[in-house]
């Protein structure tokens, strides 16, 4: 397993919950993501129903370093490292 795909997590009485840190692209489902070792560039971002997340951020598509971006995510594309918060899988 590469370094920078490091899978963790823990089980409870509801849903299993998950993070993975990517540094590239993901078509997990997530719930929320955070921009970790500096501020990230996200280039593609969507909704779980395929609609389009970018403009959610923003222009540029910045995501700040230690803000956790909540929705329903189905895609994302990055350019630095995020942690993403999966949903159960």
């Amino acid at each position: 397993m590469e370094a920078n795909k490091k899978i963790s997590g823990f089980a409870n009485n509801g849903m299993q919950q998950f993070e993975q840190v990517i540094d590239g692209s993901s078509t997990k489902k997530h719930y929320c993501f955070t921009a970790i070792d500096g501020d990230a560039v996200i280039t593609k971002l969507t909704n779980i129903d395929n609609s389009d997340a970018l403009p959610y951020l923003g222009e540029g598509g910045i995501a700040y370093q230690g803000v956790n971006y909540f929705g329903r995510f189905k895609e994302i594309e990055v350019t630095g490292k995020v942690v993403i918060q999966l949903d159960q899988q």
